[in-house]
């Protein structure tokens, strides 16, 4: 503990806290949890990622996505029928949230 009094190191438990508040990309990190803005195509929705440059895994596990689910979407493979597909592309902004779709009709 002496050697930190002395200006050498910072406590272990505290780089961590030092590091993020000083991270020049802490504001693109509220990107890497956000969900797309809709309406996107497969096209526009990568672009999205490389534009910002998020990794897609990354991305993926914020929402709580199968990394898989999100690269068939983008790809074509799925269409997001239904399922963890479905709350992926709403995610992606492939489709309207039908959540926010009944509240602008019932208003």
């Amino acid at each position: 503990m002496q050697e930190f009094l002395l200006g050498h190191l910072p406590p272990p438990e505290k780089t961590a806290i030092y590091h993020m508040e000083s991270h020049p990309m802490k504001a693109q990190c509220a990107l890497d949890i956000a969900p797309l803005p809709y309406p996107q195509t497969p096209e526009s929705a990568n672009a999205w990622f490389i534009r910002h440059g998020i990794c897609k895994t990354h991305w993926a596990q914020a929402q709580g996505i199968n990394r898989m689910i999100l690269v068939d979407l983008l790809r074509g493979r799925l269409k997001g029928l239904r399922g963890e597909a479905h709350h992926a592309a709403i995610a992606l902004g492939l489709k309207a949230d039908p959540a926010k779709a009944s509240q602008a009709n019932a208003a």
